[in-house]
């Protein structure tokens, strides 16, 4: 029998964040066997299992760009509207684990779409932004932002050589989210 126990990015994370040499687990079992007499049946073991910094690192390496960043995306649960925006920004993170940058700016630019239309915001306009209130300066923030992701989607005479890598989107995606929270409390 061959039990497998994916980890996520989450978890790598957080294992290499406490290693300090080989990699060690240690794995509580409780089987239940529904053909065992006496049934419930159950057998209980604790299984100790090393891995060397070597191999762990190796493994490490071959995981390249596909172990991605959790990101929390902050929207009440029940609420139709930041759920939708909230599945956008999870799409872009799920593009942007499979490589797919250009896609995942794309999903980022939808939700700022989203962020845009339903912040409340003032909108500055030529004012010197020295001069501006607090809501004119997330304004500002959030059209910077979509400024950035409409980079990725066209070409034209400014934006033909815009090249974003990995870093960038993730970046955006982060910032997105986080205005995003910002929505939410100002709502």
């Amino acid at each position: 029998m061959n039990l497998s126990f994916p980890l996520t990015s989450l978890q790598v994370h957080a294992i290499e964040e406490g290693r300090t040499g080989d990699v060690r687990f240690e794995v509580d079992l409780n089987a239940t066997l529904p053909q065992a007499p006496g049934y419930p049946g159950s057998a209980q073991d604790t299984a100790h299992i090393t891995i060397a910094k070597s191999r762990w690192e190796q493994q490490l390496a071959q995981l390249g760009p596909s172990a991605a960043f959790e990101m929390a995306v902050p929207y009440p649960l029940g609420d139709p509207e930041r759920d939708e925006v909230g599945w956008t920004l999870r799409e872009a993170q799920r593009l942007l684990t499979m490589g797919e940058i250009p896609a995942s700016i794309l999903q980022i630019r939808r939700a700022l779409e989203w962020v845009r239309e339903n912040a409340g915001w003032d909108n500055p306009g030529r004012k010197v932004p020295s001069q501006c209130s607090q809501t004119e300066r997330w304004w500002r923030i959030q059209d910077a932002l979509y400024g950035q992701t409409c980079g990725a989607l066209h070409n034209d005479a400014v934006t033909r050589d815009f090249a974003y890598d990995r870093a960038e989107a993730e970046t955006l995606l982060a910032m997105t989210a986080a205005l995003l929270r910002n929505v939410r409390t100002a709502a």
